[in-house]
C-alpha cells in the first residue's frame, strides 16, 4: 500500500510539473515603443522578439523575477552581482513554438519595474552624450548600460530612437 501511494504521488507530481511547464502560452511579441524622448523599443528590451532572420533577440528585464508572456528564462548563468545584474539562457516564442536565443541575455535588476528600466536606459543614453546613431554606453547608479540607436533606413525603427539596451554584467 505504501509503495502504491508513493508511485501514485510520483505520477501526479510528474503530471502537474508537465502541465505547469507546458502551460505558458506561446504568443509572439511585437515591437512596442515607450512614450519617451528618445523612445525605447520596449518590446525588444522587456519581452524580446524574433528578428527578421528568425533569431531570438532582446529580453533583458524580469520585473519581480517573473518572465513576461512570450519569454522564458531557462537557466541563470552568472550572478546576480552586487547591483542585481545577472545573465541567463532564454527562449522566446516565435508564434508557433519556442526559439532559444544564441548566447545569453543580461538582465536589469529584478527589483526594477518596466518603467524604471526605461528611465535608466534614457539616463544612460544621456550620460553617453545623447548620440543620435550607433552604439552608446552610459553609467547609471553604478551600472553600465550599453545600447544601440535606430539608424537611417531601419524598418520599424525610427532614426534617433533606442532600439536596444542592456546592462553589462561586470
Amino acid at each position: 500500500m505504501r509503495m502504491t501511494n508513493l508511485f501514485f504521488s510520483l505520477i501526479v507530481s510528474t503530471l502537474i510539473w508537465s502541465s505547469v511547464t507546458q502551460a505558458k502560452t506561446c504568443h509572439q511579441n511585437h515591437t512596442a515603443w515607450s512614450n519617451t524622448k528618445p523612445a525605447v523599443n520596449v518590446g525588444h528590451v522587456i519581452t524580446g522578439e524574433i528578428n527578421k532572420n528568425g533569431k531570438a533577440v532582446g529580453f533583458h528585464s524580469r520585473s519581480g523575477g517573473h518572465d513576461p508572456a512570450g519569454a522564458n528564462m531557462i537557466k541563470v548563468l552568472k550572478g546576480p552581482n552586487a547591483k542585481g545584474i545577472y545573465t541567463g539562457q532564454v527562449t522566446l516564442c516565435n508564434g508557433a513554438g519556442w526559439t532559444a536565443k544564441n548566447g545569453f541575455s543580461s538582465f536589469f535588476p529584478d527589483s526594477w519595474t518596466q518603467d524604471q528600466v526605461v528611465q535608466k536606459i534614457i539616463e544612460a543614453h544621456a550620460a553617453a552624450g545623447s548620440p543620435k546613431t550607433g552604439k552608446f554606453s552610459g553609467k547609471v547608479d553604478g551600472i553600465t548600460i550599453e545600447g544601440y540607436m535606430c539608424n537611417e533606413g531601419q524598418a520599424n525603427c525610427p532614426k534617433g530612437n533606442i532600439n536596444t539596451a542592456y546592462p553589462l554584467f561586470l
